[in-house]
């Protein structure tokens, strides 16, 4: 094909006539008068197009680089790091370049997106400079070429010698030739590729041609037919075709010496760092660098050869199974991997993998996956940036963005699990990182409809207490109570069933304010189904108040008679004027991040009441003691799960919660299950809080606790703290009284 415009370098390259509308070049331009910034700008809309044609050669797809085969490349046509990057594989001629392919350029050694371009464009130029200065000689072809080629078997033979030989002769016959030839080497390459790579034996079974959707007349049907039938084996690179993996192998570790192929394997396949190879060999970790680089670079130049163009075609179907990240241990990662060393021993198959792996990413295991290095894999957090605002989203849009990052849809489902963040809910995904109540209301938004707290529970299936799962709904703005059992999203706009105390409220106001307690029981217990005893339980709440057989609200200013001493309070301790320090239990409910019920004292000791909450601030949120006037159970702690796994309790032990009153923050320490190993004044601070010595500890711990020094050793052992009052030192008894006494009791005695 004549190249005379640059439309016709744009039909040879396979690139749309519009691709170049923003360029400024005209498609009827001269390729022979192209100014030095209109052949940058036809190599810059040229480049992308050519990488597509991923394991073409460069000469192929520019023939004008075989005029100039032998000149240097250099910094004049190539930026500096483009520059480098060729020297360093041993590319030193435009000739080279030639011989390399789109993907042979990616495999390079520090060599991405950018450089290839720049390398591509550079190519481009440097073909139609060499085009621009052969035009005059290279004006048509011999007249008896067409005599030649009307005879192919006398050219077209399996014979490597004569195949060469007859190629040799179209190169040098001009531009003309030199097409066919660079068509012939491209027939030749993709027999040897369908016979090796897709176990192919005609032309047609490689060919994808419909002639239904593109009607050909019938006798070039027929001819289409015949070209089918043409055998492979004809026309394939016996090179490639017979050479095996064990064989290529061998010849890329020909050249090195034993410590060479000793520090490869080591660190490329073995993955040991340079400090430990540099132990074993007993040289410099900077030597082995070194040493390690030449023989990569030997590879690498040695990669460039023909026979070694199995391992491309390997590394490319490698690609394409893996996409842009894959699970290790999935059934098609494993396969890709198998098939891409099939046919060689176990020894060069070990030898081979991390090259391939190589070519055709870079590959790079990471967390029990196989991933490309320059892919732009999304976070988790960008499938969550997707939901809804209770935590939704359709599984097909976070499928797409999967796919949109280049990862297999074969992946997607393993790519959200390791993830670890969402869950699967028919066609929806869920966002499951937050807390119990965030996945209750993601469940609720993706079923539509109430559910009740066991249920919910169930749902969410990770063991959580259901009552303490309840408390924490009541604390929630984003749900509602529908009825006595049942929650939904307040967005739904649904009526909320305000409780028990609610309908005890509405009969007494209906009553004119007051009315007996055996009324409202019977009519509750009548309407909603509920127990008796739960009813009774509810008219304690502090929002009411009970005289005698009658019940009644309480009014605003109406005072609570709430005890404030910790005398009974079992954990609960005075530490400081200012602080209040209470030892719970590392339960299972509080690891989960369940709240649990607070003695009323101990609120008032924290500054609630009924009706008046109160948060306490840490570094990770905020911890709620609350006191609704509606609670008959009276006040609650909120969940102490980050405060305690933060300090680093685990199940079986104890935290301690310092609540600093002024500051409003609280604070965790962790108490060891066994503090037989502390100095009883140190044992005595972890469950306390109170830093004391020998002299004071006794009046401090009796002050923390709202009794005196002499009854404390028994308000303790009474409450349930015996550890800390085995701790305490015991008051000396005056040695007087202890006379007085003893004479006291013998005259008991004797009279």
């Amino acid at each position: 094909m004549r190249m005379d415009l640059v439309g016709d370098l744009l039909a040879t390259l396979r690139i749309e006539p519009q691709d170049i509308a923003d360029s400024g070049l005209s498609l009827h331009g001269r390729l022979d008068r192209l100014s030095t910034d209109e052949i940058r700008d036809l190599g810059r809309v040229a480049a992308p197009e050519l990488v597509n044609r991923w394991d073409t050669p460069i000469g192929a797809m520019l023939p004008g680089l075989l005029h100039s085969q032998s000149e240097q490349v250099s910094t004049a046509s190539l930026k500096t790091r483009s520059y480098n990057a060729l020297l360093r594989e041993g590319v030193a001629t435009w000739g080279d370049v030639a011989e390399l392919t789109p993907a042979q350029l990616f495999g390079l050694r520090n060599v991405g997106w950018l450089t290839v371009i720049d390398i591509l464009t550079s190519s481009v130029e440097q073909s139609l400079r060499s085009h621009q200065a052969r035009d005059a000689v290279e004006d048509s072809a011999p007249e008896d070429l067409d005599e030649e080629l009307d005879e192919p078997s006398e050219h077209l033979v399996a014979d490597e010698d004569q195949l060469e030989t007859a190629m040799a002769d179209l190169r040098n016959s001009g531009t003309w030739g030199i097409n066919v030839a660079n068509s012939l080497g491209a027939l030749r390459t993709l027999a040897t590729w369908g016979i090796r790579e897709r176990d192919a034996k005609r032309l047609d079974d490689i060919l994808e041609l419909n002639p239904d959707s593109r009607p050909i007349p019938a006798d070039l049907s027929a001819m289409w037919d015949d070209f089918g039938l043409v055998a492979l084996a004809d026309w394939a690179d016996p090179a490639l075709l017979d050479v095996t993996l064990d064989e290529l192998a061998e010849r890329l570790f020909a050249n090195m010496d034993e410590r060479q192929h000793t520090i490869y394997r080591r660190r490329v396949i073995d993955g040991v760092t340079l400090e430990v190879v540099g132990r074993e060999l007993d040289v410099t970790r900077e030597r082995i660098r070194q040493l390690q680089l030449k023989a990569e670079t030997q590879i690498a130049a040695a990669l460039k050869r023909s026979p070694f163009t199995l391992l491309h075609w390997r590394a490319a179907d490698l690609r394409s199974s893996l996409g842009a990240t894959a699970p290790i241990a999935h059934d098609i990662t494993q396969s890709a991997l198998e098939k891409s060393l099939r046919g060689a021993s176990q020894n060069a198959a070990e030898l081979l993998r991390p090259l391939i792996l190589r070519l055709a990413g870079p590959f790079r295991e990471r967390d029990s996956w196989m991933t490309l290095e320059q892919a732009d894999i999304p976070e988790p957090a960008d499938i969550e940036a997707m939901a809804d605002e209770f935590g939704v989203l359709p599984l097909v849009d976070a499928r797409d963005c999967l796919a949109a990052h280049g990862i297999r849809s074969e992946f997607h489902d393993a790519w959200l699990e390791h993830s670890g963040r969402f869950q699967h809910d028919g066609d929806r995904l869920l966002v499951w990182s937050g807390s119990v109540v965030d996945k209750s209301v993601a469940l609720l938004a993706a079923r539509g409809e109430p559910e009740d707290t066991e249920s919910i529970v169930a749902l969410v299936g990770e063991g959580h207490s259901v009552r303490g799962v309840r408390a924490r709904f009541f604390e929630d703005e984003r749900l509602v109570r529908v009825n006595r059992t049942h929650w939904a999203l307040r967005a739904w706009g649904m009526e909320e069933y305000t409780g028990i105390t609610d309908e005890i409220a509405q009969r007494i106001e209906g009553a004119g304010g007051e009315i007996e307690v055996a009324a409202v029981v019977r009519e509750v217990v009548s309407q909603f189904g509920v127990k008796e005893n739960s009813v009774l339980v509810y008219t304690a709440a502090p929002m009411f108040v009970v005289e005698g057989d009658r019940i009644r609200l309480r009014m605003d200013d109406e005072p609570i008679d709430v005890g404030g001493s910790l005398e009974n309070c079992a954990g609960a301790f005075r530490s400081s004027e200012r602080s209040v320090s209470l030892l719970i239990p590392a339960d299972a409910d509080l690891l989960r991040g369940s709240g649990r019920p607070l003695s009323g004292s101990v609120a008032v000791a924290l500054g609630v009441s009924p009706g008046r909450p109160r948060s306490f601030l840490h570094a990770s949120g905020a911890l709620n003691v609350t006191w609704p006037m509606t609670a008959a159970i009276g006040p609650s702690l909120g969940s102490a799960r980050v405060l305690a796994t933060t300090a680093g309790a685990t199940a079986g032990e104890r935290v301690r919660l310092d609540f600093d009153l002024e500051q409003g923050r609280v604070s965790a320490e962790r108490v060891p299950q066994h503090i037989d190993s502390h100095e009883d004044i140190d044992a005595i601070r972890l469950l306390t809080g109170i830093t004391a010595d020998s002299e004071n500890a006794l009046s401090l711990v009796a002050d923390a606790v709202d009794v005196s020094p002499a009854n404390v050793r028994r308000a303790l052992s009474e409450r349930g703290d015996m550890e800390l009052a085995e701790l305490l030192p015991r008051p000396e008894v005056d040695a007087h009284l202890r006379s007085t006494l003893s004479n006291l009791a013998q005259l008991i005695a004797s009279g």
